[in-house]
């Protein structure tokens, strides 16, 4: 019994990770705090015991197949294959060193209590940042404008079978069975699966005919099917095959963007199993990735690549005429809460922001812009709270030289605002943009987007980014067409006409925001971005929720949106995303039901 309710939590969190989408959080305030920290004392204490690490494993499958009964059933493949990939990194990270649980459980926000858990090894390291050189003025005039492209969250899925059925026991589908009516899945795909082939690459060539200077790819080409080892694969087999997914995507990017830069972004889903990432040396993903992407990068940067996942380059395009740009792309698995190598501790790994700081810095004494690349958004409830502090202090003092953050994970069509709150005037400095996925999990529209930019480098350091297009096809239409109709990649919108606003820099961004914080309720901009921000199919967004929008607009820490849900009438349960789906799954039983395993 002990080693039951040890074991639970740890259940909660990897069901979490094969069943949640990255949508509004909806965990109760502190439903799971104490059985949070009572889980990390027992289960450490079992080990101390001398539980070996297998037995521990095979706890963690059963109660996984109980508590699977209660809120969503599933077949014994996956609790298998899910916990026997996660379990043995979460019980040797436990049986490393005691973990306080009071201050882990806050940082991954399930304790109402703000974390006070330090970046360990950062407390009193110089990173050498120096303070911003040049203030944000107007844009002038560019006579030279380009594009790029940014397409994110593909979520291929090479086992995608045509006729399937999009209702299964597993937590992604369209895979086996036998579909009937809305669950059939249909030749392009269906709102509740990973994309088959056909559907990725038939976006890749429509964003390709718009002929843009370059392509940003921020992560996640493989599927959601994190559990293979319960359909028997080995761990070998289920690296090949998450690796084939990022081959197939590579290869259709190379076709589909002939002779243009295009710069990679490792996703969480990368890896096997995935978000687990340790400090380097990397057995197997990186050195594989690095090979992958030879054709993407040059030498210098692959090596990088290859050591870690974060690189830079400079931007070349064919027409000669670009001005001094550079990209930076970071590994954002150092920030990501479900990465049970970080359990222990968090500290700046493989000196990673150190590296980004000095990157920086050099990049402003060769007097050049910077396209910051990352895949998880840096106030998304998946990063740490602690992570993000320390990479918006960089980030900020840079700001006169970052073009913009450029981010996917969530899926949905969003952003994020840097600010200088050191005054009272609050000073926008970057925009982190959030890009929505090219997958329709879970039930969103196939999108990806279009910047434009000014080529040359503007004389007074204004902004560079002067609008984007955003494109999309409907998969309804799509799903009741199958193999007959083909998909119209439509501009959804254009970011300036949409919110009628000069340019996408800081200050047009801080002007929305401001015009919807003086009519919450009914201002016509804030309607517009919870449309966008579901690609066109909205749920039903009341106040709370959309003080909740505004929160994520304006804040790039998750602690910090938090409060500022709290504060200001947010949605009453504003904690993780990580057991976003398991609580919206349940009935309201969930508790009573919940008892008869003791975990409360």
């Amino acid at each position: 019994l002990r080693m039951r309710r040890a074991v639970s939590l740890l259940v909660l969190f990897c069901l979490a990770s094969i069943t949640a989408g990255h949508g509004e959080g909806s965990l109760g305030d502190g439903i799971l705090c104490k059985p949070c920290t009572e889980a990390l004392d027992r289960v450490q204490y079992a080990l101390v015991e001398g539980k070996t690490h297998e037995v521990v494993v095979d706890i963690l499958v059963g109660i996984c197949d109980a508590v699977s009964v209660v809120v969503h059933p599933l077949n014994t493949e996956v609790c298998s294959g899910i916990l026997r990939a996660f379990g043995s990194i979460i019980v040797d990270s436990l049986a490393e060193e005691y973990i306080n649980g009071t201050e882990f459980c806050s940082a991954i926000h399930l304790c109402p209590s703000v974390s006070t858990r330090a970046m360990e090894g950062w407390e009193g390291l110089d990173l050498g940042v120096p303070a911003s050189m040049r203030e944000p003025k107007l844009q002038q005039e560019c006579a030279d404008v380009g594009t790029f492209a940014q397409v994110t969250d593909i979520h291929l899925d090479l086992h995608y079978k045509e006729g399937s059925s999009s209702d299964c026991t597993e937590p992604m589908c369209c895979r086996s069975g036998e579909g009937k009516g809305d669950t059939y899945a249909s030749y392009w795909g269906h709102y509740s699966c990973d994309v088959p082939e056909v559907l990725v690459r038939n976006g890749f060539f429509a964003a390709g005919d718009l002929k843009p200077d370059f392509v940003l790819f921020t992560g996640d080409a493989p599927p959601h099917d994190d559990w293979q080892l319960g359909e028997g694969m080995t761990v070998d087999e289920a690296r090949q095959d998450q690796l084939n997914h990022s081959i197939a995507v590579a290869e259709m990017l190379k076709e589909a963007f002939p002779g243009v830069p295009i710069f990679p972004t490792v996703g969480n889903h990368e890896n096997f199993p995935v978000d687990q990432f340790d400090a380097p040396p990397n057995d197997w993903l990186m050195p594989s990735l690095s090979s992958v992407w030879e054709s993407f990068l040059p030498p210098d940067a692959l090596e990088t690549v290859k050591y870690s996942g974060f690189y830079t380059t400079p931007v070349s395009v064919s027409n000669g005429s670009i001005r001094k740009l550079r990209v930076v792309t970071l590994m954002a698995m150092y920030c990501d809460v479900i990465n049970f190598y970080l359990i222990t501790g968090i500290s700046d790994q493989a000196n990673e922001l150190k590296w980004l700081n000095e990157t920086l810095a050099q990049a402003r004494a060769d007097g050049e812009d910077v396209i910051l690349n990352t895949h998880i958004p840096l106030g998304d409830v998946t990063c740490f709270s602690s992570y993000a502090r320390v990479l918006n202090e960089i980030t900020s003092a840079y700001s006169d030289i970052i073009v913009g953050i450029f981010t996917g994970h969530t899926h949905n069509d969003q952003m994020e605002v840097l600010w200088d709150r050191s005054t009272e005037a609050h000073t926008p400095l970057s925009v982190v943009y959030i890009a929505p996925s090219i997958t329709t999990y879970q039930g969103l529209n196939p999108s990806f987007r279009v910047y434009s930019y000014c080529r040359h480098q503007l004389a007074d350091g204004s902004s560079r980014l002067l609008d984007y297009a955003q494109y999309s096809t409907d998969m309804s239409k799509l799903m009741a067409g199958g193999q007959s109709v083909q998909p119209e990649w439509k501009e959804i919108y254009s970011f300036k006409k949409e919110y009628n606003v000069d340019s996408l820099s800081p200050s047009s961004v801080a002007e929305i925001i401001g015009r919807m914080e003086a009519d919450v309720e009914g201002s016509e901009d804030l309607t517009k971005y919870v449309d966008h921000f579901y690609t066109g199919r909205p749920p039903k967004c009341d106040k709370s929720c959309r003080v909740d929008m505004l929160c994520n607009l304006n804040y790039t820490v998750f602690d910090d949106i938090y409060a500022c849900d709290k504060n200001n009438g947010g949605p009453k349960y504003g904690f993780s995303e990580i057991l976003n789906l398991i609580l919206s799954r349940v009935d309201p039983d969930y508790m009573r039901k919940f008892k008869l395993f003791n975990l409360f």
